[in-house]
């Protein structure tokens, strides 16, 4: 046999037509690119010892598996329609989309869940029935990137030719267009380079008394919060008060844009976010910042919305 090549790497990825079934997943589903591509079998083991200090054949637990990776932000590009990698991996972390809005909901039965099968070079992992958590992380003059965490039930390791696959080709969103934070009043666009948004999800096992142990995943909960760093310059204008707000545990509106060109613009946006801690003092390269540690109050925020 010859040796395998990690390099050589395909995600496939899949909504399920019937959640925790696993659906049939081809070339045609290996569209998007991704990177740092991970993943872990989480299933235990269960050691049987008898009475006279012998051991007796040991048990594996339920199957379990996590896979994570990173997507490149793309925007609604050229065709107009909403990005694959959003329509793919936003639903199974509890997202319902309205045209080219994603809006997270709390009902088990509305949520999506998702078949991923991970090849290396001819032969491939698969998680089905899986559900997942995501992070938005941006940075000046960067590429904007999401973080996707999924935890599904495991299909045996299985071995075939990689497929062969077409990638998408829009450019990646680069950096925030704009950071505002609203004093009450008046939105306020204040200078914040980078930062990074988690929604939380929590993933749980929907368990059933067969061979697996599972029926499927779901998000059971979430607690979406940002950190970001604005210069104080900005900050420090008679505009905003954040330490005020803190100490009044003030609710404000915050909205952030990545992207600036028609057809590549995401907004994430929030009506309710309160300080979860005092405002820090930080320096950039000299230039003072205050750092934000924000915690997300709506029912259903941050949409997301291409445009």
């Amino acid at each position: 046999m010859p040796f395998k090549i990690d390099r050589l790497r395909e995600l496939l990825a899949k909504i399920e037509t019937t959640a925790g079934t696993a659906i049939s997943v081809t070339g045609t589903d290996g569209t998007v690119p991704v990177m740092n591509v991970a993943y872990t079998d989480n299933t235990s083991y269960n050691r049987r010892e008898n009475v006279t200090g012998g051991k007796l054949a040991g048990r594996r637990g339920p199957l379990i598996g996590t896979m994570s990776f990173d997507v490149e932000a793309m925007g609604l590009g050229t065709t107009g329609s909403v990005p694959a990698w959003a329509d793919l991996f936003l639903p199974p972390c509890g997202f319902s989309k309205s045209t080219a809005t994603f809006t997270f909901q709390r009902l088990v039965a509305n949520q999506k869940t998702i078949t991923l099968k991970h090849f290396i070079d001819g032969k491939y992992r698969q998680l089905y029935g899986a559900a997942g958590s995501c992070r938005l992380t941006y940075n000046a003059g960067n590429i904007s990137r999401f973080s996707f965490n999924f935890t599904g039930i495991v299909s045996p390791i299985a071995e075939t030719a990689n497929p062969a696959v077409t990638l998408v080709t829009t450019q990646p969103i680069v950096g925030a267009a704009s950071f505002t934070y609203h004093n009450g009043t008046n939105p306020i666009t204040l200078n914040a380079p980078s930062g990074v948004i988690d929604w939380g999800q929590t993933v749980a096992p929907i368990e059933t008394p067969n061979a697996a142990g599972y029926l499927r995943f779901c998000v059971s909960d979430y607690n979406p919060i940002m950190t970001v760093e604005p210069y104080e310059e900005a900050v420090g204008s008679t505009a905003i008060d954040p330490d005020a707000d803190w100490v009044a545990n003030s609710e404000r509106a915050i909205s952030l844009v990545l992207g600036s060109s028609a057809n590549n613009t995401m907004t994430i946006a929030a009506s309710k976010a309160t300080h979860s801690s005092a405002p820090s003092w930080g320096e950039r390269q000299r230039l003072v910042t205050r750092g934000f540690n924000l915690d997300f109050n709506d029912d259903s925020a941050p949409t997301i919305v291409f445009s």
